[in-house]
């Protein structure tokens, strides 16, 4: 691609890349060959696989548009140009799940080369073991084999649109840094990377595993206070298990860029007579780790009976975020009650014959094969890693056996109205979702979708830690589909999903436990109902773009209420000058604010002075992951004067030494002017590369730091870790608004662009719109793709 050579050679870090281009084992030349070709405006090559012409033509923003006669085609060019764009990361994702990373690239402890980052002492043979123990592999095997002839033909020509794509030997700088040869792509493939994000979209066993650390170092009434929900179950002896799982989990999630817990979304429908443009609009910005290149994939599909426009996984074929000419639907994580973790014994297991024990060979690239044990009990796969006689956690999850996702998938691109819609819902597994739906008759629906399991008690919930004989957690089936909440055409023409509780009183079900805090919903609701006449594209992004922090001002206010006006004693550059700017802030957390940094500054000091010492720092940085589950117990802690975490201590002088020692801070991080303590400026976005740690390629590949807006608890999504950092770690990865029946006339935004490619134009295109809370056209007719094209033909 020259013109894409000429900006990296012409830009800031063109020292960095001569670098990285040098070390390359490939060297320079075929760096050049990679690099260096770029597609002209109107192109063709032959490949083989299809059965008749297929065109990817791309618009100003390098979004592809796939145009072909044949569903198989459609496919088959879907891969095509997702490998074009986004090749090492969905090759770094399958290649993860189907535990093989020791094998590309060596059993390596700590490396700062690596695509992602390893815990001191761990390698990647351990978590190769662990992802091999989850069983990802076997379950998208027998996921492949119950799918319908058409969906299995699907995934077929998308992995060998994938392959075509890999046979024309231009590799990412990524493989060509770590010396990989992509292997060839399987349609098994495609289903394992579903599977695996699925996995790290479900969140009740992480959090059963934390409560469970809580309650080893609290007191009962203390680790009540600091739950979401009912006094739990948890089984003494597995303490000591439970550290290597989180560990191995949050070296996966790393690894597919999916780390962080407030994985949730928010979406919305508007009926025809609530908008400007008498048609109803579905809004959705899914909330992920802000990366690049980016979570998530746009493309447009028309061809086999397919016309639609979205955006996924890469590596998935489908759209779980879209529109199609007759519909449009969005989605939020459901937050499901899906898994259960049990404490096992292995030696009364061992004794009694009850183990299934197989041992598997994981080559290492560069060194001797290691020999690794997987073990099963009768509730699920061991993944503490213990093969002994002590202790052990098995995890059992709603996704871990076969599913029809890719026939669901499908049967939602065709998707004409809301039971359309139901029924393609019907047919996912994991993770649990809300979908969002509206159509261009009018028609608005949501529905809540995935597994979740029966249980013979109904008071035990995916929460529990149980003793794996304990037979009130034993599994007795799913939860019908059918029976599992929806709604359509609400009176007042407003849908609203923000991974809150999906269901009222007198539900018979147990769906969950841990759903979102209501901030984000009540304050969409809130907004949508405030306004006066019917909304605007321009008011439904003012809205996904809101940054009112209900949740901070509520908990400022509980803990100053009743407290004397003015300084409380304070003095000067010791906590006064946040006090005071906190008393003034109206609750808008946006880039300029200081009000809003006095704020969080104050309350991440006055948790950790709370909790640190009790909880020890790896248990409170467990239970700070978890975020927003923190969110609630935590306002509810500092209302209530008998909170057991408040008795003994004196509510005024909490606040006089949680503001001097948020004041020393900012003064220490931002300097002596309080002007200079702006929001913005702490609170930062970079879009990281998963190789930033390289020396020198940050800046190549890593957008940003700019100035972030909003918390955990806002509409627009901008989640830090309460515990003394406060870089955006989770955000809107894509802001979408469509319109049903008219998709030419929607909306949309991802960041920070399009392409994979460092080099690429469209690597870092679209950042600018997306901090503004703008966006751009949604590109939807063959000619709004006209930047290049690419007429791919058998041969």
């Amino acid at each position: 691609m020259l013109l894409a050579l000429r900006e990296a050679v012409e830009s800031r870090p063109v020292r960095t890349m001569r670098a990285l281009f040098l070390r390359a084992k490939d060297a320079a030349p075929e760096v050049l060959k990679t690099l260096g070709r770029a597609p002209s405006r109107g192109r063709e090559e032959r490949v083989r696989g299809l059965d008749g012409a297929v065109t990817i033509a791309r618009d100003a923003f390098g979004v592809p548009g796939v145009f072909g006669g044949s569903l198989a085609d459609v496919a088959f060019g879907m891969g095509y140009a997702c490998a074009e764009d986004r090749l090492f990361q969905m090759d770094l994702m399958r290649v993860a799940l189907r535990g093989e990373l020791a094998s590309v690239l060596g059993a390596r402890p700590v490396d700062d080369s690596l695509p992602f980052r390893l815990p001191r002492g761990a390698t990647l043979v351990d978590l190769d073991a662990f992802t091999r123990a989850l069983g990802f592999r076997g379950a998208a095997e027998a996921s492949y084999a119950i799918a319908s002839a058409e969906a299995r033909a699907w995934l077929d020509a998308y992995a060998a649109g994938v392959n075509a794509f890999v046979a024309t030997g231009r590799r990412p700088l990524e493989s060509l840094l770590l010396d990989l040869e992509p292997a060839p792509f399987t349609a098994v493939d495609s289903l394992l990377i579903g599977k695996g994000v699925a996995f790290q979209l479900g969140f009740a066993w992480r959090f059963a595993l934390t409560y469970a650390r809580i309650a080893s170092v609290v007191s009962a009434d203390k680790l009540r206070a600091l739950l979401p929900t009912h006094p739990l179950t948890v089984t003494a002896g597995a303490a000591d298990a439970i550290e290597p799982v989180l560990l191995h989990a949050r070296m996966l999630a790393d690894v597919l860029g999916t780390e962080g817990l407030h994985l949730g979304s928010n979406a919305f429908a508007l009926a025809a007579h609530r908008t400007s443009l008498g048609r109803p609009i579905v809004a959705s910005d899914p909330h992920m780790p802000l990366h690049a290149p980016a979570v998530l994939w746009e493309v447009r599909l028309r061809g086999g009976g397919i016309d639609a426009r979205g955006a996924t996984i890469p590596g998935v074929p489908g759209l779980p975020i879209g529109q199609n000419a007759h519909a449009a639907w969005g989605m939020t994580a459901g937050w499901g009650d899906d898994s259960q973790v049990w404490r096992e014994d292995l030696g009364a297991l061992r004794k009694a014959g009850r183990l299934e024990v197989t041992h598997e060979t994981i080559a290492v690239r560069g060194g001797d094969s290691r020999t690794v044990s997987v073990v099963r009990t009768p509730r699920g796969p061991i993944v503490s890693g213990a093969t002994g006689d002590e202790q052990a956690i098995a995890l059992r999850w709603c996704g871990d056996t076969a599913s029809l996702e890719t026939d669901g998938s499908l049967a939602l691109l065709r998707a004409r109205d809301f039971d359309d819609l139901r029924a393609a819902a019907r047919l996912h597994s994991a993770p649990t979702l809300n979908f969002v739906f509206a159509d261009r008759e009018g028609h608005l629906g949501w529905c809540w979708a995935g597994r979740v399991p029966r249980r013979p008690d109904p008071g035990v919930t995916s929460l529990d830690l149980l003793d794996g004989e304990d037979p009130r957690g034993q599994w007795v089936g799913v939860i019908p589909a059918h029976e599992l909440p929806f709604s359509c055409d609400p009176p007042d023409g407003v849908i609203v999903s923000a991974n809150t509780r999906p269901h009222g009183e007198g539900y018979p079900h147990t769906l969950g436990d841990i759903f979102e805090p209501p901030f984000r919903y009540a304050r969409i609701r809130a907004l949508i109902d405030a306004h006066r006449g019917p909304l605007t594209l321009a008011d439904i992004a003012r809205i996904q773009t809101d940054v009112r922090a209900s949740w901070a001002t509520s908990v400022r206010d509980a803990l100053l209420e009743g407290l004397p006006a003015g300084d409380l004693g304070l003095p000067e550059r010791r906590g006064r000058e946040v006090l005071r700017r906190m008393r003034a802030w109206d609750g808008r957390a946006d880039e300029t604010s200081v009000g809003a940094s006095c704020t969080y500054a104050f309350l991440d000091a006055f948790v950790r002075h709370l909790l640190l010492d009790e909880l020890g720092d790896d248990t409170f940085e467990r239970y700070f992951e978890l975020m927003n589950a923190a969110a609630l117990p935590l306002l509810s802690a500092v209302r209530d004067p008998a909170s057991p975490w408040l008795v003994g201590h004196d509510r005024a002088t909490l606040v006089r030494d949680a503001c001097a020692m948020a004041e020393g801070r900012l003064r220490r991080q931002r300097g002596e002017d309080p002007a200079r303590w702006r929001w913005g400026d702490l609170h930062t976005v970079t879009f990281r590369h998963p190789m930033a740690a390289v020396p020198g390629l940050r800046a190549a590949s890593s957008p940003g730091p700019f100035p972030g807006r909003g918390d955990g608890t806002t509409v627009n999504m901008g989640e830090f870790e309460l515990r003394g950092r406060f870089g955006v770690r989770v955000g809107p990865v894509l802001r979408f608004a469509m319109i049903a029946g008219a998709p030419g006339a929607s909306r949309a935004v991802v960041a920070p662009g399009q392409s994979g490619d460092p080099a690429s134009r469209h690597y870092r295109d679209q950042v600018g719109l997306y901090l503004e809370g703008r966006d751009r056209a949604a590109s939807w007719e063959e000619t709004d793709f006209s930047a290049s094209r690419l007429r791919l033909v058998p041969g």
